[in-house]
């Protein structure tokens, strides 16, 4: 079943990095890709089930996958 971070992270305006390992996450909210000033997106392996294409396009959020 995927677990996803809370709806609320999108309140965080000011954030410019999020690193989302050692954790039992495995989908990002929408409200992620509309924080302002996110730059980078560190995620842990191959957890993640769903990154959108058109964010991987972007080219902002930088995101790293370990």
């Amino acid at each position: 079943l995927p677990l996803s971070l809370p709806r609320e992270i999108g309140r965080l305006h000011s954030l410019e990095d999020l690193r989302v390992m050692g954790n039992p996450f495995t989908e990002l909210p929408d409200e992620v890709w509309s924080l302002p000033r996110l730059a980078w997106l560190h995620l842990d392996g191959e957890q993640w089930h769903h990154v959108p294409e058109a964010m991987r396009k972007r080219g902002k959020p930088v995101i790293q996958v370990i």
